[in-house]
Formats: structure tokens, C-alpha cells, sequence
């Protein structure tokens, strides 16, 4: 295309497509939980260190422009220790420096907990982060469960059995109405307990559980939460 190297014409959608395009896949570098329910995530160090200089490159400015505090309250381990839980409503905004009134807003929503005063900074990083991520559709490397996952159905495909088969039918073995409803009352708005737990387990919905799985998912978290 002869317009390629002239950016400062381009809208706001054709340059963010084009940074689409060419970011790179970010790693999962960053630990996050601890003990049964730890997983890889990715760092905001790492985002920025990919997105910064395509953005710098294309003339696209990003940064929130507001912010909302829709979850504010305590929550209490079983330790007695107390946490505050935040939630906050971000407006994203991505801007073309070229033309300043070109904008695209992307609304995102990041939690943090806390023992001390960093849930507000843990849960605006975490909605920046992720604006981030989506809008640019950015790859974040692959997950050890997911792979461990997709092998096992591979290998359970290529050599079919009754016995999975039954299973698939008849998931006799799954968590009873009474496990669940304890998980989902010490797990609470903790969405990223929620999230280490589903990851752990490699499902996409606690109902999924079985109750081996249930039964180990609830010591663990009484642990954590009353």
C-alpha cells in the first residue's frame, strides 16, 4: 500500500488494526495465588513493554479516563486477618495523536484484595492491563492446564472408550448441590480465586466440579475464608 508509511492520515481503527497485526504474543511471566490454586498470568510490565513502542510507532495515545468503584468492602480469613475487596469500572481510552477527536473507548472492570491499602492500585492495574489485551486482541501465551487438557481429549479421540463415553453421559461422580453451594459461599466476589480454582481443574464452570475435586476445592479454601 503507498499510504503505509504515512500513519499521521490513517483513522484510529486502521492504526489500531495495524498494531493488532504486528504486537506480539505476551508471555504468562507473573505468579499469582498460592498453593493448590496458583496459576501464570500475565504482568502489566510485560503488556506495556509490547504495546508502548508499536503505539509510540502508529501515533495512538492510551490511558483511563475515568473511574468507578462499583465493590468496596471487607472480607475476613479465617485467620481473622481482614481484606479489602475492590472492584473498579474503567473507561479505557484510545486516542489518535494525529487527530485528537478520533477516540475509541473500551469499558473494563479489574478487582483487587488486599491486606493493606494496594487493592485500589491491584485492581486499576489489573482493568488497564486487560483493556490492553482485548482491544488489541493480544495473545498471552499458552496455559500448562489448557495444553494438559487438549492432550488428554486428543489422546481420549483417538482411542475412544465406553468407559469415557459413560463418563461423558453420566457424570455421576459430579460435586453434590450441597458442596457447591459452599464454594460459591466461601469464594464470594473473589473472582480470582474463582479463577485459580477453575484453572486448577481445567473447567469452565464450577457445576463441572466432581466431588473429589469439590471436596479438596473446599479444605482448601477454608483456609482462606470463613
Amino acid at each position: 500500500m503507498n499510504e503505509t508509511n504515512d500513519f499521521s492520515k490513517w483513522n484510529l481503527f486502521k492504526k489500531m488494526l495495524y498494531i493488532e497485526n504486528e504486537i506480539s504474543t505476551v508471555s504468562k511471566e507473573l505468579n499469582v495465588g498460592d498453593g493448590k490454586f496458583s496459576y501464570k498470568a500475565v504482568g502489566e510490565v510485560n503488556v506495556l513493554r509490547e504495546v508502548k513502542p508499536i503505539e509510540f510507532k502508529y501515533g495512538v495515545k492510551s490511558m483511563p479516563v475515568s473511574r468507578r468503584i462499583i465493590v468496596d468492602k471487607e472480607t475476613t480469613t479465617k485467620a481473622g486477618n481482614i481484606n479489602q475487596f475492590i472492584r473498579v469500572e474503567t473507561t479505557f481510552r484510545f486516542i489518535n495523536v494525529d487527530n485528537p477527536t478520533d477516540i475509541i473507548d473500551v469499558i473494563t472492570y479489574g478487582d483487587g484484595v488486599d491486606s493493606s491499602d494496594k487493592a485500589p492500585g491491584k485492581a486499576m492495574t489489573y482493568g488497564d492491563k486487560y483493556a490492553l489485551l482485548k482491544a488489541y486482541k493480544i495473545a498471552t501465551g499458552d496455559d500448562p492446564d489448557q495444553n494438559s487438557s487438549e492432550e488428554q481429549k486428543t489422546k481420549k479421540e483417538d482411542k475412544p472408550s465406553a468407559q469415557n463415553e459413560l463418563k461423558e453421559v453420566k457424570p455421576r461422580n459430579r460435586a453434590t448441590e450441597k458442596q457447591l453451594e459452599e464454594i460459591t459461599k466461601l469464594l464470594g466476589d473473589n473472582m480470582k480465586w474463582k479463577d485459580g480454582m477453575l484453572r486448577k481443574y481445567s473447567v469452565d464452570d464450577i457445576s463441572k466440579l466432581t466431588i473429589e475435586q469439590a471436596s479438596e476445592a473446599i479444605l482448601v479454601l477454608r483456609d482462606f475464608v470463613k
